[in-house]
C-alpha cells in the first residue's frame, strides 16, 4: 500500500537532523519560501515517500541552500 499526503512543510512530521535543519529554516523566510516552492516543484512529477522528503531536508538542503546563495560555502546563512 501506498499513502500520499499533502502537507505545508509546518505539518510535515520531521525527524533527527531533518527536524533540525528544518527548525533552523525557519528562521530565514527567504529560503524558507524558496525550499516550499522547491519541494512543490520536484514532487509535481514523482511522488515522494516521508523518507525521501526527509531525507532531502536533512542530507541535500545545505547543498541547495549554498547552491542558490542562501548560505555560504561554510554554511553560514546570508541574509
Amino acid at each position: 500500500m501506498r499513502y500520499y499526503h499533502d502537507c505545508d512543510l509546518e505539518e510535515f512530521p520531521w525527524w533527527s537532523g531533518a527536524q533540525v535543519n528544518f527548525q533552523d529554516l525557519k528562521k530565514h523566510e527567504q529560503a524558507y519560501q524558496w525550499v516550499e516552492a522547491l519541494l512543490d516543484d520536484i514532487t509535481t512529477d514523482d511522488r515522494l515517500s516521508m523518507t525521501e522528503v526527509n531525507d532531502f531536508m536533512w542530507f541535500d538542503l545545505e547543498d541547495y541552500l549554498i547552491e542558490n546563495n542562501f548560505k555560504d560555502c561554510d554554511g553560514n546563512w546570508l541574509d
